[in-house]
């Protein structure tokens, strides 16, 4: 045999091309082994010891916090919806109630409360403003009082001070005087003629000067005289006109009391003559009346002849069978319009019972009520507000039992 012809194979790929040519077989047996191999890996995802066992373990704790925290954001979404719709209906409520007469007039009373307690305050503070004021006023009087005192004895020592320096210069002038005491005796002396010489030429200078003043004042007076003539004719010429219009003005309100006399003559004429109408006026309205109540009984004495009378009813002579038999009715059979009806009492209890229908005014007593506590919370003075509630109540026609209003008192 020749060599060439040998073909050399390794193992593996003998066995490869042994699998080809039984393939049907082998696909069967791969994909067995591929469901095994699968189902293997599966538990082992179970198993606590191998990796994907740990892998596994900690998707499925994720998985679990995720849906958790799924179901808590939805949760949450719904709160916060309910939450913001019940704010917007409080709102809408608040707004409506702000809008409404009575809420106005309880955010008035709480503005003017307000407005009180602003001024308390600034009365408050101008107080404390003047108690401060008066302290310090004290403190600083106090304060100069002291220093008074300081300066007063510094004055004082001051002045014991100079006393004794003016002693020792005294002391000192005394010698000095005792040694110039000759000089000064002769400067007296001239001294003393100097003003002898000096008061004679006053005496002349005053003398000239009386003389002067003496014409002056008898110049004076010559004019004078004339000014007072002048000013008598102006006063006797003032006084005839005063004069004058004295006498127009009485004149003139002689007049109007004579017009007015005239006037209220004629007016108490014309009330005689409106008196003497209205008497007459009354005798004939009483006359009129004598006549019909004449007239009246003269007629009710013709009918007694032809009726018979019984209280409130007329019966005739010939019907009096009829009104025997309607006084003997049987007093026991009562009539049924004055039966006692239970009905009515019935129907009643029954309304009683059953239970009211709807309607808002609950709501809007209870929104009043909250809105009314709170304003009366916040007010300090409470009258204004107290009147509002209680003339909601009233109209309302509530009780405090059925409204009841917190912070009232």
């Amino acid at each position: 045999m020749n060599s060439r012809k040998y073909l050399i194979l390794h193992k593996d790929e003998w066995e490869r091309i042994k699998r080809q040519r039984n393939c049907e077989e082998t696909t069967n047996n791969n994909g067995d082994m591929q469901r095994l191999q699968e189902l293997s890996q599966e538990w082992i995802k179970s198993w606590p010891d191998t990796t994907k066992g740990h892998i596994e373990l900690l998707k499925k704790i994720e998985a679990r916090k995720r849906k958790k925290d799924i179901e808590e954001i939805k949760k949450f979404a719904l709160q916060k919806k309910k939450d913001c719709s019940l704010e917007a209906i409080q709102k809408a409520r608040q707004v409506i109630f702000e809008d409404s007469c009575y809420g106005k007039q309880l955010i008035s009373c709480l503005i003017q409360s307000k407005t009180l307690e602003e001024r308390e305050a600034q009365l408050k503070f101008k107080k404390n403003l003047k108690e401060k004021a008066i302290i310090d006023e004290k403190e600083e009087y106090l304060k100069e009082k002291q220093r008074n005192r300081e300066l007063e004895k510094k004055k004082m020592e001051k002045m014991r001070q100079k006393q004794m320096k003016d002693r020792e210069i005294a002391e000192i002038n005394k010698t000095m005087y005792e040694n110039q005491n000759t000089k000064v005796i002769r400067d007296k002396e001239l001294q003393k003629q100097t003003e002898l010489e000096d008061m004679k030429l006053i005496k002349n200078f005053l003398e000239i000067e009386t003389k002067c003043r003496i014409q002056n004042t008898i110049v004076k007076k010559k004019d004078s005289s004339k000014k007072l003539q002048l000013f008598q004719t102006l006063e006797w010429i003032k006084r005839i006109e005063e004069n004058k219009y004295n006498d127009f003005v009485d004149k003139g309100i002689k007049r109007l009391e004579q017009k007015l006399n005239e006037d209220k003559l004629k007016e108490i004429q014309k009330q005689n003559v409106d008196n003497k109408k209205n008497c007459s006026i009354k005798s004939m309205e009483a006359r009129d009346k004598t006549q019909k109540k004449t007239n009246y009984r003269e007629e009710t004495k013709n009918m007694s002849k032809v009726c018979h009378c019984d209280r409130q009813t007329l019966f005739c002579k010939p019907s009096k069978k009829n009104y025997n038999n309607a006084l003997n009715f049987n007093k026991e059979e009562s009539l049924q319009f004055l039966m006692p009806s239970k009905s009515l009492e019935d129907e009643l209890e029954k309304r009683e019972k059953e239970p009211f229908p709807w309607s808002g005014t609950k709501a809007a007593h209870e929104q009043f009520a909250k809105e009314a506590s709170k304003i009366l919370g916040e007010c300090r003075f409470k009258p204004m507000a107290r009147k509002v509630v209680d003339e909601y109540i009233k109209i309302n026609g509530l009780n405090n039992n059925n409204l009841p209003i917190k912070n009232y008192l």
